[in-house]
């Protein structure tokens, strides 16, 4: 009766401290996508808002938009306001922010707001000197740009810590899933007659863990709207690809593409309409990438860019994106190059040397992109 009693007990304990532990496992998944993933959306917020303020302040310099700071500088409080959620944690379009308790990512944070800070400052001081000299102005932008682009370092920088922090964790996590799969193994050993239940138990435990596992890593490697690479999976590929092309001394061509007029499209038909039209214009792009080795990512906003490996004819390649972009025949009315939505693209292609960094051909792409605007418009530039 008593050994009856005692193997009672200890099944009692070793089912409770199973479930409990299947619990605790559950929950912690839970907590790792609630805590992270906003932090991700955060990071990409920051960085969006900020560089759609920057393009609203360039368009509105060269006289293509209402000449209202207001717009660039709301922009800019919305990347300031992601950059406090992490900070202090916030809700915003369903979305709960809890604060960051690590002390070196909290500080790059502040260093965010402080630049984004002097980003408003130089924003209200281009603003005013518009009608500036030449030589002033472009002194201005210069430095503008300057501070923009270590922006962005920072801003990268932060994201990929924030991945670091989710690699650690989820290292934890498979450690803690396997030290219960041996406990769980253990346990149905011991529990007999509880083995179909437990057993259904683990199962669903590790499908869990691994869905959770893949939604975390698609919703860090893929734009939510087009559902294409994103900019953090874009860098990563550049490196991967140019090392590659180095070693092979094959060319790789880098092409930026940006939709023409898409502030004017927005205001004029609405962001939902603007949604659609960037997930057409996405399809289209993929639909004349054809090879494996080929990549299409969100740049940022209304910016694609497209990585080619050993490529020839690439201008009419470009083109041809170009042309069929402008066939879908998307309504534009305040276009001002077309009645269609259009694209302007940059296009640079070169053979990595030793010297060569990995981000000078998007640099270049980007230069070249500014040139096929400064233009027309509606347009491919190849350098």
């Amino acid at each position: 009766m008593k050994n009856n009693l005692y193997t009672t007990i200890i099944i009692f304990l070793l089912g409770t401290l199973y479930i409990y532990t299947l619990y605790f496992s559950f929950n912690r998944g839970e907590e790792l996508v609630n805590k992270y993933v906003p932090l991700i959306e955060a990071t990409m917020e920051i960085k969006l808002e900020a560089t759609i303020s920057h393009m609203c302040l360039e368009e509105m310099l060269h006289i293509e938009r209402d000449n209202d700071i207001e717009k660039v500088l709301h922009h800019l409080e919305l990347s300031k306001w992601y950059a406090n959620a992490m900070l202090n944690g916030g809700i915003k379009d369903n979305s709960t922010f809890l604060p960051l308790s690590n002390k070196v990512m909290r500080e790059k944070i502040e260093v965010i707001l402080l630049a984004l800070n002097k980003f408003e400052d130089m924003s209200i001081n281009r603003f005013n000197k518009n009608d500036s000299t030449k030589d002033e102005k472009y002194s201005l932008y210069k430095k503008y740009t300057e501070h923009f682009n270590g922006f962005i370092k920072v801003a990268d920088d932060v994201e990929t810590s924030i991945q670091l922090l989710i690699t650690d964790e989820l290292k934890k996590f498979n450690t803690l899933k396997i030290i219960l799969i041996i406990t769980s193994s253990i346990t149905l050993m011991v529990v007999m007659f509880y083995q179909n239940f437990f057993a259904k138990r683990r199962l669903d435990f590790v499908k869990t863990i691994e869905e959770q596992n893949r939604l975390l890593k698609e919703q860090s490697n893929t734009d939510a709207l087009t559902n294409i690479a994103n900019r953090r999976y874009f860098d990563s590929f550049v490196k991967e690809k140019f090392a590659w092309a180095k070693r092979k001394q094959e060319s790789v061509s880098v092409v930026m593409i940006d939709v023409d007029y898409f502030k004017k499209f927005n205001d004029t038909y609405g962001h939902t309409e603007g949604d659609k039209c960037l997930q057409k214009i996405t399809l289209e792009i993929k639909h004349h990438l054809r090879r494996p080795t080929d990549l299409v990512a969100r740049y940022g906003g209304e910016e694609f860019v497209v990585v080619l490996l050993d490529t020839n004819n690439v201008e009419e390649f470009v083109e041809n994106i170009r042309k069929s972009i402008e066939d879908l025949k998307i309504p534009n009315e305040l276009s001002e190059c077309s009645e269609y939505v259009t694209i302007s693209a940059g296009v640079t292609t070169g053979i990595p040397t030793e010297d060569t960094e990995p981000y000078s051909l998007v640099q270049k792409a980007d230069e070249t992109l500014y040139i096929a605007k400064d233009t027309g418009r509606n347009r491919v530039v190849i350098k």
